[in-house]
């Protein structure tokens, strides 16, 4: 079984920066907790696919299989956690959601997330936005923002604080799949990221 307290903390250390790379001994202080009961889970995890490991000298270190099913489940429990403590404390943005809902087969909305005092629309038909005319006068003190699926991915990449700090209010599906074609560029673009050249799946 997977998704206890603890695997999700493992979880949400790499959700939080998908350009990191962790050693277990890293995980186990930035956890507080023993190095075996880490290693132990670590371990597990990539035996069932949802960590690769990169071979570093004589150790390695981990990093997020955005491909496999189990990981996008872990990290769909951890989205969605992180939405209720966002809705608990904004709950004006029910009326959002509901909204966006009822929109959304109109317009054509594949993603709606928060970032600061920003709301990120992806549409499939940019033409489309003025549709939503009543979504943006309910954000009387949020920004929106309206992106095609290519530009949000441009946008992702070069915004880290977005990476890190975002709510999903609708379809977390959708900001998986964008994360699982992006996360090769993350790794390897970010500041955490080992350099290509020294890099070796196993």
């Amino acid at each position: 079984m997977i998704g206890n307290r603890l695997e999700q903390s493992i979880i949400g250390l790499f959700q939080n920066d998908l350009s990191a790379t962790y050693s277990i001994n890293t995980l186990s202080k930035k956890l507080h907790k023993a190095y075996p009961y880490i290693n132990k889970k670590v371990n597990f995890f990539i035996k069932e696919g949802i960590l690769h490991k990169i071979s570093v000298g004589r150790s390695y270190q981990c990093f997020l299989n955005m491909h496999s099913d189990k990981t996008k489940i872990l990290l769909s429990i951890n989205e969605l956690n992180r939405q209720e403590q966002f809705l608990a404390r904004n709950q004006d943005f029910a009326v959002i959601i509901t909204e966006l809902q009822h929109i959304s087969p109109r317009i054509g909305i594949r993603l709606a997330l928060v970032h600061e005092k920003t709301l990120i629309l992806v549409l499939d038909d940019m033409t489309q936005k003025q549709h939503a005319a009543g979504l943006v006068s309910l954000l009387r003190t949020y920004h929106v923002e309206f992106l095609d699926k290519e530009h949000f991915g441009d946008y992702l990449l070069r915004n880290t604080a977005l990476q890190k700090e975002h709510v999903i209010l609708f379809n977390i599906h959708h900001h998986l799949a964008v994360m699982e074609d992006l996360q090769g560029q993350i790794l390897i673009n970010g500041p955490s990221a080992l350099s290509a050249s020294k890099k070796k799946i196993v």
